[in-house]
């Protein structure tokens, strides 16, 4: 099959000044022509067939539009019929069916544009009104709100239609066209789609985690860092009144760090952690987090090698730190711990006993 042609079988009408875009499994072609169509095809090439779209609903005849595929969408916008567009639709394959698009904070009408996909959204940027005036203005279109925002013009580059455009995955990068005069251009610029990460974040603890005192918790973090900073990790029992240094010169490149957690109870902790060479790049829990004291209980006596008489009454004594009450059960071996027979429910802090055995 290599560096050979096959034809395609049943197509739709012939055009120009259409689009089309791959699915994963079909393309699928639509409009253009020139005069402006609103028909378009599905070709599979597994079966080498075509399959019509629907034209129920579909947006108007155009050319020199634009198409995305979401993953499970073809949208178009904009183009041309005998006036620029701003007006558009969603075509679902699967549905074979189109769902119109708002037009409410669109772009100016136009055509000779440029589109990408983000992967959420959709931005559409340049283009002109196929007469005289060209755009450096553009908007971001969410298909699971139907909504539309406006992106931003400062810095943008110079106005101009019929260039390309590409997706880094962060950056819409703009390049080449038509600009003034219907001069081609070599000029371009690049489109962040979305404010840049903070150099760090915290995101554990970062509010409402419960703690034991002394157990080992996992500190973690985001950063947009260099490989070779280091961050010092600072711990706050008061909500952020008052801080104290628990790590420092720990790589920022690590993600986490094991922290011994402290053993003082309290439901205001907070953790913070700072560039170690430039402190004023930090990053704290977002609200408090508690930590409580271990619970912990101790068999002080009988602790074994104590003889005791059958029928005498002996107390039983242990020790305890138990946040979540302040009794105990306590049960009661003469097997050497093979079976246990529950002898008090809810004891206070000391217990009489009457017989022999292990508890």
């Amino acid at each position: 099959m290599e560096d050979t042609w096959t034809a395609t079988a049943g197509p739709p009408d012939g055009r120009d000044n259409h689009t089309a875009i791959w699915t994963g499994t079909e393309m699928i072609i639509w409009g253009g022509g020139a005069f402006g169509m609103n028909t378009g095809g599905r070709y599979n090439p597994s079966t080498d067939t075509w399959i019509p779209t629907s034209t129920t609903n579909a947006p108007d005849a155009r050319y020199s539009h634009t198409a995305m595929w979401t993953g499970t969408e073809m949208i178009v916008w904009g183009g041309y019929n005998t006036n620029p567009l701003n007006s558009g639709g969603r075509y679902n394959p699967d549905m074979d069916s189109w769902t119109a698009m708002s037009t409410t904070n669109a772009p100016t009408p136009r055509a000779s544009h440029a589109a990408v996909w983000t992967g959420t959204e959709m931005i559409v940027w340049g283009g002109w009104d196929g007469i005289s005036t060209f755009f450096d203005t553009g908007g971001r279109y969410n298909p699971n709100t139907d909504t539309w925002t406006a992106i931003s013009s400062t810095n943008a580059p110079t106005a101009r239609y019929n260039f390309t455009v590409a997706w880094t995955g962060s950056e819409m990068i703009v390049w080449g066209g038509f600009g003034a005069g219907f001069s081609q251009v070599n000029s371009g610029g690049r489109y962040c789609a979305q404010p840049p990460q903070p150099p760090l974040t915290v995101i554990q603890p970062n509010g409402g985690e419960v703690w034991a005192g002394g157990s080992v918790q996992q500190i973690k973090w985001h950063r947009n860092l260099k490989h070779t900073d280091h961050l010092i990790i600072r711990y706050s029992r008061d909500g952020g009144a008052s801080w104290f240094r628990i790590a420092q010169d720990v790589p920022a490149l690590s993600l986490s760090y094991s922290w011994h957690v402290d053993n003082y109870p309290t439901t205001q902790g907070r953790v913070k952690i700072v560039l170690q060479g430039n402190r004023s790049i930090t990053d704290q829990s977002d609200a408090n987090f508690t930590v409580q004291r271990s619970a912990y209980i101790t068999l002080l006596r009988p602790n074994g090698g104590e003889s005791w008489t059958i029928g005498q009454n002996q107390n039983i004594h242990w020790s305890r730190q138990n946040p979540g009450g302040n009794t105990v059960d306590v049960d009661y071996s003469t097997d050497n711990g093979t079976t246990w027979i529950r002898i008090a429910t809810q004891a206070q802090d000391t217990l009489q006993l009457t017989g022999n055995g292990s508890v």
